[in-house]
């Protein structure tokens, strides 16, 4: 299941809230009477429903995500723009894996975002603060799509500016006393080390790396592969939540993974099991958890390569003292 790329004609103006569709639209089928229906019809009607709720939200102007009664994520959808990327629309992977995130409290200090889009997923895990990244929230895409994305930070955001983001004093956020760092970053898969300096992402460094629907094209398989490798460290944790769009670019990250030194584990019973991600069974959605696999020979010569220069960097300190 799934839907065809919104069509401008058919967006609309109305800012939609995604719990409120999702409970509206997803709730019908199961308040109806069973005996009206021939085996199975029920199971296809929720299905249906599930994916005409999604519909609606991808052809909205502007969408909502509700984080608490007091803390809602305005996302504008640039429809026209599906053309040319596929950034433009919140898509349903996003709502599932923020969803997830909220609902197992994953936690830690550095948190980045690989193919962003609109910014619901990085938007949503800063508005948490604490409760998801203790840190810094990074939030990444491509240059032809940053426009929206940063005015999707400035909607959220309209009081702040750039370098006040990370501050003890952000009131934005009423969940925490204090609100992780949050960067907007430009980063072209093909060219990560070079926006990565420039964004001044250091090699390692961070901790949780989320996406959603970021596996689409065989060409782009492996450019995400090395750079999340670039940016992992031994114990880095990935998520990418995923439809399969295309069965040969699945296939394929599947196949290189290791290549890359990840294990991938497909962890969907997780999300289903919980009362606010079981839609996705309906989407056909997939989550994926990736973790290092540590070599332990190349981690020995490792140590042993810095012993070696540490040792040769203090003789040269005698020798020069």
């Amino acid at each position: 299941l799934g839907y065809s790329m919104p069509s401008p004609n058919k967006s609309s103006g109305q800012v939609l809230c995604f719990q409120d569709v999702l409970n509206l639209e997803g709730s019908k089928p199961s308040q109806r009477n069973s005996s009206h229906h021939y085996h199975g019809q029920e199971d296809n009607d929720d299905e249906h429903a599930v994916a005409n709720a999604f519909f609606e939200l991808a052809n909205a102007k502007a969408i909502s995500y509700r984080i608490s009664p007091s803390c809602e994520i305005s996302i504008h959808q640039d429809v026209s723009a599906c053309g040319q990327h596929t950034g433009g629309i919140v898509w349903e992977t996003s709502y599932l894996l923020l969803n997830y995130l909220r609902a197992t409290g994953h936690s830690c200090q550095r948190l980045l975002e690989v193919g962003a889009g609109c910014g619901l997923v990085g938007l949503g895990c800063h508005k948490m603060g604490t409760k998801l990244a203790t840190k810094e929230v990074i939030i990444t895409e491509t240059n032809e799509v940053m426009k929206n994305l940063t005015e999707n930070w400035r909607r959220n955001y309209p009081s702040l500016k750039e370098e006040d983001i990370g501050k003890d004093d952000n009131d934005d956020n009423k969940e925490s006393s204090f609100v992780p760092k949050l960067r907007i970053c430009e980063l072209d898969w093909t060219r990560y080390r070079e926006d990565c300096k420039k964004a001044k992402i250091k090699k390692h460094s961070v901790d949780t790396i989320v996406g959603t629907d970021v596996v689409f094209a065989t060409s782009l398989v492996e450019p995400l592969l090395q750079t999340m490798r670039y940016l992992a460290h031994d114990d880095t944790v990935a998520y990418l939540c995923l439809q399969e769009r295309c069965k040969d670019s699945h296939q394929l990250l599947l196949d290189k993974a290791a290549t890359y030194d990840f294990k991938i584990q497909d962890i969907s019973e997780e999300y289903a099991a919980l009362p606010e991600c079981k839609w996705g069974k309906d989407l056909e959605c997939c989550l994926l958890k990736f973790t290092i696999i540590i070599d332990n020979n190349k981690k020995k010569k490792a140590t042993k390569a810095t012993k070696k220069a540490r040792k040769g960097k203090r003789k040269r300190s005698k020798e020069m003292g």
